[in-house]
């Protein structure tokens, strides 16, 4: 080795011993000469002989009666010249020691900006580096004024310093490419690396190998923040290395959801194959449990060093919302496994319409703010945390709230423009307030729910046609019928105007049984009382497509109503009474005859189908 390493040598600066850059890790000269008597040993280095015959170049040969010569094999191998903390403290240069047995005294070496040099010293662990030990040499006021890399920073590493007060003349240049130099204790230079200053900031610049020459294919920015220091390089090149590399992607495909990553081959020999397991981190604990395995797959063509693959596995039934996704890879011989681990969240999407709109107030009155009701329909219990809606301009969308918030089975959730509403909301009632709330237009606008995905799960479309005054909200009749279904919405009968966070006042228990014409429910009461003040006309035709026109008479024969005439429909549908006639009058107590007629697209097949409904009251 060079410099004051031990065993190194003392001969004059003309010495041709070997550089240390040859990476000779040993030489022993077993000399059968009688040694002159003013050879003497010192401090059990070798003895020095000096030929001086016909005043030739003086030739100073290292002989060792059974000891061991050090050439030293120390290396640049990290340089952080733009750190993402303060750089008045957080630069670093990072050495390696590449020999497999030798020590290597740094005292004296030097570290270079090319326009400074800084004395290594030591920072209370020693000068002396280890085989195959990194050394990490930090700014001198890093110490008491950072904590940066104080949990990155590996136990084995020999943490150094400088005698100076930065590295360099004044520290290391963030928009000037500058070469950083290593020298030893005798002055000559064994590396040097100029950096690329295009690399992102907070990500140092690394080396890739030790065993080849430092072209400039050898440096690379690390793909970690805060680099590695201490540690191995993350862009370091072993034989077999095999990395995973993020992030960890989800979609929705067919009836499944695809999980998909990338592996690189970040070694320096073909990968034959691979073997990757897929797991659902349930509990979140970052361990890959037997028990949450979802399933493997097989990479099976060959994959040649720096390319990059893409793996997948289908996951049938994976639950939706946000699930944490473990993938390891599994490859023979692999020098580095600790980058065959990936851990990351994807958000799996929702089945469509398990929350739908149940009741939106698009005219409120006076001071009143606008707002929408949710329900949930499904068996899920639904976080409500990073859903967005927005009117008919959907791509100016509102999250509705970015903290947690669960929504179990059958419970509702009001979202609206401001908190005033929350003393509407029966006790334990859900108001989620977002950050802006898109004015509804009040001649005819829409509501879209989109979950964490952006996938639609609900919309609905309405005008302001189909409220009786201002101050009345929009009702949803059914859950299980469709959203943009006309008949399946009405202004609120509740004498509030509204049913914000409870069941609606126009809520049809059942859906009505499947038959030719049913209705429900029957009897019904339009007294406004709430309770049973419509009644859903449903009927089943045989025709794909048919006209259809429905009509109200009471007992005497006499037509009290047309509902829908000429509606062109499919061969189920279904319509509203209020219980009014033509004109708009409340119709009396009794009973009534309800006629379907339908004609066929063909203009020829004719249906008809009659069904009683009884109109009650209050006596």
């Amino acid at each position: 080795m060079s410099g004051n390493a031990a065993g190194g040598c003392e001969a004059q600066e003309d010495c041709p011993c070997i550089h240390p850059k040859r990476m000779i890790n040993l030489i022993e000269f077993l000399i059968p000469l009688p040694l002159p008597a003013s050879a003497t040993r010192r401090h059990g280095k070798p003895f020095v002989m000096e030929c001086a015959m016909k005043k030739r170049p003086v030739l100073s040969l290292f002989v060792c009666l059974g000891l061991k010569l050090v050439t030293g094999e120390v290396f640049l191998s990290e340089v952080m010249f733009n750190p993402a903390g303060p750089e008045a403290t957080d630069e670093f240069v990072e050495i390696y020691n590449a020999s497999p047995a030798d020590t290597v005294d740094l005292s004296g070496w030097k570290i270079s900006d090319g326009t400074g040099e800084d004395r290594i010293t030591d920072a209370g662990g020693g000068i002396r580096l280890l085989p195959q030990q990194y050394g990490l040499i930090l700014d001198p006021d890093y110490f008491g004024r950072s904590a940066t890399y104080d949990t990155l920073i590996p136990g084995d590493c020999l943490v150094l310093t400088l005698d100076g007060s930065t590295i360099g003349s004044s520290g290391l240049s963030n928009s000037t490419p500058e070469t950083v130099t290593l020298i030893d204790a005798a002055g000559r230079i064994l590396d040097t690396h100029t950096y690329d200053i295009r690399y992102a900031p907070g990500h140092s610049s690394e080396r890739k190998w030790f065993d080849e020459p430092a072209g400039p294919g050898a440096w690379g920015q690390s793909l970690h923040l805060n680099g590695t220091p201490g540690a191995p390089n993350s862009i370091l090149k072993y034989e077999t290395d095999a990395a995973l590399i993020g992030p960890i992607y989800g979609f929705s495909e067919k009836e499944a959801f695809r999980i998909t990553a990338g592996l690189v081959n970040a070694g320096r020999t073909l990968i034959p194959w691979a073997v990757l397991h897929f797991y659902h981190d349930a509990d979140c604990d970052g361990r890959a449990g037997p028990d949450e395995k979802i399933g493997e797959t097989v990479l099976e063509t060959p994959l040649a060093p720096d390319d990059t693959a893409r793996v997948s596995l289908l996951w049938p039934g994976a639950p939706s919302g946000g699930r944490q996704i473990v993938i390891c890879a599994e490859i023979a011989g692999d020098q580095r496994p600790e980058n065959n681990l990936l851990a990351g969240r994807v958000t799996v999407p929702f089945p469509l319409r398990c929350l739908i709109l149940n009741e939106i107030q698009f005219q409120p009155a006076s001071r009143e703010p606008e707002w929408f009701e949710l329900y949930n329909r499904s068996t899920l219990t639904v976080d409500l945390a990073g859903w967005r809606f927005s009117d008919s301009d959907t791509i100016k969308s509102v999250v509705m709230t970015k903290t947690e918030r669960r929504m179990a089975p059958g419970e509702f959730a009001v979202i609206a423009s401001d908190s005033t509403l929350h003393g509407r909301l029966p006790p334990g009632g859900v108001l989620l307030v977002p950050v802006s709330f898109p004015r509804l237009n009040n001649d005819s606008d829409a509501v879209y729910i989109r979950d964490p995905t952006g996938r639609v799960i609900d919309s609905a479309r309405f005008w302001g046609s189909w409220l009786p005054a201002p101050g009345v909200s929009l009702e949803r009749l059914h859950p299980d019928r469709p959203s943009h279904d006309r008949d399946n919405w009405h202004g609120c009968t509740d004498l509030e105007g509204m049913t914000p966070g409870r069941e609606n006042s126009v809520y049809i228990a059942r859906p009505p049984a499947a038959s030719r014409l049913c209705v429900a429910p029957n009897p019904f009461s339009p007294d406004g009382d709430g309770h049973e003040d419509v009644a859903l006309i449903s009927y089943r035709l045989t025709e794909a497509v048919s006209t259809i026109r429905i009509r109200i008479f009471d007992v005497l024969g006499r037509r009290v109503k047309t509902l829908r005439p000429g509606l062109q429909s499919g061969p189920q549908g279904a319509v509203l009474w209020d219980g009014t006639d033509d004109s708009g009058k409340r119709v009396q107590i009794g009973i009534y005859l309800v006629h379907l007629c339908g004609m066929g697209a063909d203009g020829t097949s004719r249906t008809e189908h009659r069904a009683v409904l009884v109109l009650a009251g209050r006596l």
